[in-house]
């Protein structure tokens, strides 16, 4: 209650200040419309196959995959192979694929590791010819070992990496954001 009384008198002050005649509050306040991400309208997207930019191309093979599949799951918007034919089209690009050490044994040897994707999407509005969101990154992560029990092979984490990556790029298209899916870790919390 406190946060929200003094959130509005910061909102207040800053459009009463004379120097500024409150423009800054008001290109935020004009942004926020009650729309949607995806278009009321919209109905079809065109999702491009996924560029691949960190030297794995079945990292982006399996994330479009996968994409297609939770848009199709969620229903909401039907899949076309054709871009003439969406109302909105999905563009994306896996950008860095990385596999760190972050946790060294007895012997300087890798206990635990980490996968790592980040991925860029750009969603594209056909029917009113604008970008909804440009080059906006998503990322995934999961820390294993090979070497110590529970011991998983970075092939398996790589598909689980994969999955959350897509899931993540799906939330993202259809409400703007995914943070019900970040760790904890991601969220500044340990």
């Amino acid at each position: 209650m406190i946060f929200c009384v003094a959130a509005w008198a910061l909102i207040c002050a800053c459009i009463t200040m004379p120097e500024n005649n409150g423009s800054a509050v008001k290109d935020v306040l004009g942004k926020i419309n009650g729309e949607p991400v995806i278009p009321r309208r919209a109905n079809k997207i065109y999702i491009q196959d996924f560029s691949d930019f960190a030297g794995d191309l079945s990292v982006a093979q399996k994330t479009t995959i996968r994409v297609r599949d939770f848009i199709i799951q969620d229903g909401r918007l039907s899949v076309v192979s054709d871009i003439d034919n969406a109302d909105v089209a999905l563009f994306g690009k896996i950008v860095q694929y990385e596999l760190q050490p972050i946790e060294y044994g007895e012997y300087r040897q890798p206990v635990k590791k980490r996968v790592r994707i980040i991925a860029t999407v750009k969603l594209y509005s056909r029917l009113s010819g604008s970008v909804i969101f440009d080059e906006s990154p998503v990322q995934s992560f999961e820390t294993f070992s090979d070497t110590v029990p529970p011991i998983v092979s970075e092939y398996q984490v790589k598909e689980r990496v994969i999955e959350a990556l897509a899931q993540r790029i799906v939330k993202k298209t259809l409400s703007g954001w995914y943070t019900e899916l970040m760790t904890p870790v991601e969220k500044g919390f340990r």
